[in-house]
């Protein structure tokens, strides 16, 4: 059951979770940040602890702590933890490339092998637990003799007057197809009473086995390591290879965790996909429509532009890059709890961009560019970021909004 929910860059509160037997990792999963002046925005000297992370955690008591995105309305902790681990599974599938490598190593933490546990879900769904078992014909391995195969395979001697064959080849019977039936219960039914609030899936409806394939977990490898030599069935080695992956990796204390240390990342590629389905304007205060009835059918992307004559290698790259005509927007996914003082990068792209000359012409490129901050809320709502004043200069229609959407419902677009 859910016992504790928090939120990503939310109060951190010691007690709470070490009284409910949770295990964070104090290097990672907290950290301490400067406390800002809510009226000016400033910085200040005092400092809090807050959560650093979006997942979950189990204690041994299948308790599960629980921390959603920044400025995520949980209105059903249940729906709304599945929704969270539907999104980073999601988000781990379509974007690989963002969870291996040096630079991606630490972004996502997991000592549970969710990934065997859906491949041998996968199996369960299509054909069933497995029944089979599995017949090996062999030379000189004890068993009932196939005749059969020893006349057509063995080699033939005359001795004696008499004929002579070598090898005999055995008929050979291997009935494991329980044990294996019994892992992928073990596994299948495990999973689902640590993770059920998570994962849509039914238990298998058997008796879960006396065994302890968890405590045992090293013959329990071993033996399907030996099986997998047997088997030549491709859906059946996949099989065979989901449950070495479980039981090699699944965590015998009981204390399982799911940590997302980079959300940012999948916000930006979430709010991509939102503005492709439905951004269709910016009005004339300034403010970014969406509408899921008429989209403007545009296509945002990060793109780079060189911007430095000093060094041309050089580069900037707005997540949410997109032209039409004479237009440009120039967007920004920022996965903040609140903004604080003014953001200087995407005070740049506007000051660097705007003027852009069309190599055809030698005029400005484009006669309005918008430029927002998308950030996660509970609502939609829109707000100045930033307007040059007057007294420094002359462009008055340089503006930066801050665009709050509501995180739940760009997750739930993501996933649909």
């Amino acid at each position: 059951m859910i016992l504790t929910c928090a939120y990503d860059g939310a109060l951190y509160n010691d007690a709470l979770i070490s009284s409910h037997g949770f295990k964070l990792d104090s290097k990672r999963d907290i950290k301490e940040v400067s406390i800002y002046d809510p009226v000016t925005g400033e910085k200040t000297d005092q400092t809090e602890i807050i959560f650093n992370f979006v997942g979950f955690a189990t204690n041994k008591n299948n308790d599960m702590l629980v921390v959603f995105p920044k400025n995520f309305k949980v209105l059903d902790s249940e729906s709304d933890s599945r929704m969270v681990f539907e999104c980073i599974s999601n988000h781990k599938q379509k974007r690989p490339d963002k969870y291996i490598g040096e630079d991606n190593k630490d972004k996502f933490e997991s000592n549970f092998p969710f990934s065997a546990f859906f491949g041998i879900y996968d199996y369960y769904q299509t054909y069933g637990l497995y029944f089979e078992d599995e017949t090996f014909i062999k030379p000189n391995t004890g068993g009932r003799i196939s005749w059969k195969e020893t006349i057509s395979r063995s080699d033939k001697f005359i001795i004696g007057g008499n004929l002579v064959m070598f090898p005999f080849y055995y008929r050979k019977s291997y009935h494991f197809s329980n044990f294996v039936t019994e892992c992928m219960i073990y596994a299948i039914d495990y999973t689902i009473a640590k993770f059920g609030v998570l994962i849509d899936a039914q238990e298998t409806g058997r008796d879960f086995p006396e065994f302890d394939y968890l405590e045992e977990k090293e013959y329990v490898v071993n033996v399907l390591l030996q099986l997998r030599q047997q088997i030549f069935k491709d859906n059946v080695v996949k099989l065979i290879d989901d449950l070495i992956e479980f039981f090699s990796e699944v965590n015998i204390g009981g204390d399982y965790y799911l940590k997302h240390y980079s959300f940012s990342s999948i916000w930006e590629d979430m709010v991509t996909e939102y503005l492709c389905k439905y951004y269709k304007e910016v009005d004339a205060s300034h403010s970014v429509i969406f509408d899921k009835t008429a989209p403007s059918g545009l296509t945002f992307s990060k793109r780079s532009f060189h911007t430095n004559a000093a060094n041309p290698t050089q580069y900037i790259s707005p997540d949410h890059y997109c032209e039409d005509a004479d237009v440009q927007m120039i967007f920004d996914a920022k996965y903040y709890t609140r903004v604080n003082g003014m953001n200087y990068k995407q005070i740049a792209y506007m000051f660097m961009l705007r003027e852009m000359i069309d190599p055809t012409t030698g005029r400005p490129k484009y006669n309005f560019t918008h430029s927002a901050l998308i950030l996660p809320s509970d609502s939609r709502s829109t707000k100045i970021h930033f307007q040059l004043a007057q007294e420094y200069g002359t462009c008055n229609d340089l503006v930066i909004t801050e665009e709050y959407v509501d995180i739940k419902e760009v997750i739930q677009e993501y996933l649909s």
